[in-house]
């Protein structure tokens, strides 16, 4: 009875198992659609690295633009004076940021694209630079109008690729009151005299090609880099 049991048993096992033929089958098509869905799974995990970067070092610069205004007991950033200059710019972030790296008269790291392909047509050109500790490269210059206050260029990995604008290089401005902006959008407005812009039409035209607008656009998707 007990050999019977075993046959049992044995049959069993060999019904239930499985040929090398079909193993080997198997593991060919697991291959086969790790291979096509790999590379984006890694792009989304890069893209939600860029904008955690982003905005980080955005949280950082708000923050540090209300501790300059309360350190100066002012009501805003003009009045808090000396950052009519990139000296005082340079010197706003050699005091509130761990800066290991300035660059004088260019920008740090030049060679980058857009999302077209192209290289950037030199729209925004930045007149200093500092690079922080944390990697993220800040080239910068001074608008010196009321709704243009400081013009930044933030590289949230520095000379770490991609280095295309809208994916790891994002251009940024700061009003008067120290509240971070696309620069897209607010050098829209100002070329159209002040007049209603659309905003996401600005995102959308201007992310896809120049690299403007896309911080905004990314803002305006709940922190998201959809694009």
């Amino acid at each position: 009875m007990g050999d019977f049991i075993l046959f049992l048993n044995f049959k069993r096992s060999k019904v239930l198992g499985f040929t090398l033929a079909e193993v080997l089958v198997t593991v060919g098509i697991i291959g086969v659609v790790a291979a096509l869905t790999m590379p984006t799974l890694v792009q989304n995990h890069q893209r939600k690295v860029y904008v955690t970067q982003l905005r980080k070092v955005c949280t950082e610069l708000e923050q540090s633009f209300v501790r300059y205004i309360n350190d100066r007991n002012a009501v805003n950033l003009r009045e808090a004076g000396n950052l009519t200059t990139t000296d005082g710019i340079a010197s706003f972030f050699n005091r509130y940021f761990n800066v290991v790296k300035e660059c004088n008269d260019s920008f740090c790291f030049t060679d980058y694209k857009c999302l077209d392909g192209d290289c950037y047509g030199g729209y925004f050109n930045t007149e200093r630079s500092v690079n922080l500790s944390s990697g993220t490269l800040i080239g910068f210059n001074e608008a010196g109008v009321d709704n243009l206050f400081i013009n930044f260029l933030v590289d949230v990995n520095g000379e770490q690729g991609p280095n295309i604008a809208g994916r790891d290089i994002f251009f940024i401005t700061a009003d008067v009151n120290g509240k971070l902006e696309d620069f897209g959008y607010m050098f829209a407005q100002i070329v159209g005299g002040g007049q209603d812009i659309d905003r996401e039409d600005i995102f959308e035209q201007g992310c896809a090609s120049q690299g403007l607008g896309c911080y905004g656009k990314v803002v305006l998707d709940g922190w998201e880099m959809k694009y």
